[in-house]
């Protein structure tokens, strides 16, 4: 092996390492950006699911329901969910 030999295969392994740092850095940036993406459709799951929530409970409201709740008295709130007797 000459000294033109070495030093090529010397450059090239400067290189190859220099790769490495560089690949193992951009690694490390997107295990966070995939944290962070992760983080965010949790956060948006459990946002969609109590809006699916309030969506199902808002569809079984009716104003009958209302004038029941806000009825002074037992009777009254029967007879309006129930209708005449």
């Amino acid at each position: 092996m000459n000294d033109g030999d070495m030093a090529q295969r010397l450059a090239a392994a400067a290189a190859a390492m220099r790769e490495r740092e560089t690949t193992l850095a951009r690694h490390g940036q997107l295990k966070r950006s995939l944290a962070d993406a992760d983080s965010r459709v949790l956060a948006l799951s459990q946002a969609h699911t109590a809006e699916v929530r309030d969506v199902e409970r808002l569809e079984t409201l009716t104003l009958t329901r209302v004038r029941a709740a806000l009825a002074d008295n037992a009777e009254e709130r029967e007879r309006m969910l129930t209708g005449p007797a």
